[in-house]
């Protein structure tokens, strides 16, 4: 509720820039603030004396309630719909804003229009124009001097260098790949930008060396982490909870081709060793270690047996045991299929032809029929071919995918094509064309030309 009073200023609960706004709730400043300026507020007001509009005013005040009371989450008497697809994916009740902001914006203009109408009644059209170009010109003037010093100007070419960690990573690379991993949330960053801001830019500079998912798509590194909101499949959510502090957790990130580790706190596994440390620029903010794996792991590999685990308890006792290897044995889900060739010693060779984000392509040759496994995520919407004829993937090893190749030489692709990019496409295409339609109907009706109506012009 304290938060309605940024819509008068921005800055009444205190400034994230030189940190004296206190993260509320877990949700931070711009996900809180929905300041539009004074005037478009005022405007917004203006808008219920426009009785000509009165019936879409009274639908647009309905929606504009609506996700009012939404915005307030557990304080307000919806909440329980936070829980029912599809507003459970939203992740904090302040998001509603968007659309809060959105109708209230609309409202705004109404009331434009409505003063635009006042004044041309009242004066001449010459100086309704003049009156709205004056609110408008005013308005914008208003929101810069608001907002001129809240933001962090930069050369963007030193925030797109690459990092000292992602150069060192690129000029060590090794047989077996260089996918990484952060071991957890920057929260001593985070820490840091809550007492102090970004008045400081050398710190947030620094902390680029932990190739956070979001920031490492211009690094280019591959990362079994995700950057989407904290919306992350269950299959990593799981596989995330293998990662204790408990002795051996390299194990699964073998599994995940993960060769290196990058982390602020001191891992202490034999089988990971730091073999970077990147210098922190502050001392509040731990220094950036970079950590290998030993033993390569493999991104696509033969294997010639196979598991089952119904449940993840069962995942995790297959695979601590201390016979276990990862590089021989694949762990399948019910259903899954079954193969048994482990008292033979079977030559296999794999060659990569395409590595694309959505398209790969290997040429693989095997003595015998076995089980292809690529480390990368199970997900809805990849479809493999064994020389041109589609087959099952199957999930593996909890997060990776699985296909049966056939004895011999073969040429195995994966793509992805979900359906769901197909429809959305139709349906985008399909909402584009009726705007544009009903958009050209009424600039055609406003010059009094008809289209797929009778018009008539007053």
């Amino acid at each position: 509720m304290r938060h309605f009073k940024t819509f008068l200023n921005p800055f009444a609960l205190g400034n994230p820039k030189d940190g004296s706004y206190a993260i509320m709730d877990g949700s931070f400043f711009w996900e809180n603030t929905g300041y539009i300026g004074i005037i478009p507020l005022l405007l917004a007001g203006f808008s219920l004396l426009y009785k000509k509009e009165r019936k879409r005013l009274v639908a647009l005040l309905f929606l504009f309630a609506v996700f009012t009371v939404l915005m307030l989450g557990k304080n307000g008497p919806l909440y329980f719909i936070s829980a029912l697809p599809p507003f459970n994916l939203f992740r904090v009740p302040s998001r509603y804003l968007l659309l809060f902001v959105f109708f209230l914006v609309i409202m705004s203009s109404f009331g434009l229009q409505y003063i635009y109408q006042s004044l041309q009644k009242r004066f001449s059209h010459s100086l309704a124009m003049i009156g709205i170009t004056t609110l408008t010109i005013l308005s914008v003037i208003q929101l810069y001097m608001v907002w001129d010093d809240y933001h962090l100007i930069e050369p963007i070419d030193r925030w797109t260098e690459k990092p000292a960690l992602a150069t060192f990573i690129e000029n060590n690379k090794q047989d077996g790949g260089t996918r990484i991993l952060f071991n957890k949330r920057p929260a001593s960053i985070e820490a840091y930008y809550q007492k102090y801001g970004w008045n400081e830019q050398n710190p947030y500079w620094y902390v680029r060396n932990t190739l956070y998912p979001n920031s490492n798509l211009l690094w280019g590194i591959s990362s079994l982490g995700i950057y989407v909101g904290n919306i992350e499949t269950k299959r990593l959510v799981y596989f995330y909870s293998l990662l204790g502090p408990d002795d051996g957790f390299s194990r699964y990130l073998h599994m995940a081709n993960v060769k290196y580790l990058i982390s602020q706190d001191d891992i202490t596994e034999k089988t990971i060793n730091m073999i970077y440390t990147e210098p922190s620029p502050n001392e509040e903010i731990k220094s950036i270690q970079l950590y290998e794996i030993d033993n390569s792991p493999q991104r696509a590999y033969m294997v010639f047996q196979s598991k089952q685990a119904e449940t993840l308890r069962d995942f995790k006792d297959l695979t601590s045991a201390a016979e276990f290897n990862s590089e021989k044995t694949v762990v399948l889900e019910k259903n899954g299929p079954e193969i048994d060739q482990r008292t033979v010693d079977v030559a296999w060779d794999i060659t990569w032809i395409t590595d694309e984000h959505n398209q790969l392509e290997l040429g693989v040759t095997s003595e015998k029929e076995g089980l292809l496994v690529l480390a990368d995520s199970y997900y809805p919407g990849w479809k493999a071919t064994v020389d041109g004829i589609e087959t099952t993937i199957y999930p593996a090893n909890l997060n990776n995918r699985v296909i049966v190749v056939p004895e011999g030489e073969h040429n195995v692709a994966f793509m992805y094509e979900p359906s769901s990019f197909k429809l959305g496409a139709i349906v985008s295409v399909a909402s584009h064309s009726l705007v544009f339609i009903m958009l050209t109907r009424e600039f055609l009706r406003l010059w009094g030309i008809s289209l797929f109506f009778s018009t008539k012009v007053k």
